[in-house]
């Protein structure tokens, strides 16, 4: 998903269960300025990466949890996404 225009940031968690077996989420933070349409962000990915490489699941956030070294916190990340689950 780098490179997709008007995304800054990108970081994938395994999370919850898909038709596929274990769902992905991607995390995104957009440039500065910018918005992104959810159903355009999902269309870009389909033409970039195979159909089995695209997350199952996007969402915006303003900035990562980060670990004492600036890292993403992945585990942060799961757990959030595992919440939101419905």
């Amino acid at each position: 998903m780098q490179g997709i225009a008007g995304l800054d940031a990108v970081t994938a968690v395994v999370a919850g269960e898909s038709a596929r077996g274990r769902g992905v989420v991607a995390f995104c933070t957009l440039s500065p300025g910018t918005t992104v349409d959810l159903t355009e962000l999902r269309r870009a990915c389909l033409e970039r990466m195979p159909a089995s490489h695209v997350p199952d699941r996007i969402e915006i956030v303003a900035a990562f949890p980060t670990l004492p070294s600036g890292k993403p916190d992945r585990v942060a990340l799961a757990r959030r996404a595992e919440d939101a689950e419905p």
